[in-house]
């Protein structure tokens, strides 16, 4: 894993978009984490 990120590859990289995030609303506890990980 990299070590030394920018803010823009972070933004890129790690945040959910709109659908992303509807899918893990749709789940509770242990389940929205697989998700999370698996988007």
């Amino acid at each position: 894993m990299k070590r030394n990120w920018e803010l823009e590859e972070l933004i890129e990289h790690f945040t959910f978009l709109p659908n992303e995030m509807q899918q893990v609303g749709n789940k509770s506890g242990g389940d929205s984490v697989g998700v999370c990980c698996s988007v």
